[in-house]
């Protein structure tokens, strides 16, 4: 995987893009971003095959919900509301 780390900020906060180098990202690796995002209140946005997913609050989720919609239109999303979370919503 590539994590390109606060390749932006939204709303102040600082957000990360990875990209999988394969397919996927090992899921051991993924569970350690969102513990760390989690923990030092940083915002991630991540690819899983062919598919884009944020782990933020719902606004952050909402900003970008247009932007993740695959073929079928359902729009991918993880996260958390007012604090961290590991949750998928």
């Amino acid at each position: 995987m590539i994590m390109l780390a606060a390749n932006f900020t939204w709303h102040g906060l600082p957000v990360d893009v990875v990209v999988a180098a394969g397919t996927r990202p090992k899921r051991k690796a993924l569970d350690w971003l969102i513990k760390f995002a989690s923990e030092k209140k940083r915002l991630l946005i991540y690819q899983v095959e062919e598919d884009w997913f944020a782990f933020g609050p719902l606004a952050f989720q909402g900003h970008f919900r247009p932007r993740f919609q695959n073929a079928s239109g359902a729009a991918k999303s993880r996260g958390r509301t007012d604090r961290v979370s590991g949750s998928s919503q």
